[in-house]
């Protein structure tokens, strides 16, 4: 498995420290957790092939007459 290494604010690094205290995991597992979950934010392969897909026309439904209001 590839390795990082980066550098973090001490404040950063202290707050993830607690975190995976907290959960009971070691930071490294918890650093994999949230870069994982990042890229599985993206969208998938099966969205992005619906990306042109649409057959046919699109047709805007009529509008009707433009309503006046009262001004403020």
């Amino acid at each position: 498995m590839p390795q990082v290494q980066t550098y973090l604010k001490e404040q950063t690094y202290r707050a993830l420290e607690q975190r995976a205290k907290a959960r009971g995991i070691k930071l490294s597992e918890l650093m994999r957790e949230i870069l994982e979950a990042e890229v599985r934010s993206q969208r998938s392969p099966e969205f992005l092939a619906l990306a042109g897909s649409w057959e046919g026309e699109l047709e805007r439904p009529e509008q009707g007459e433009l309503e006046t209001r009262e001004g403020l």
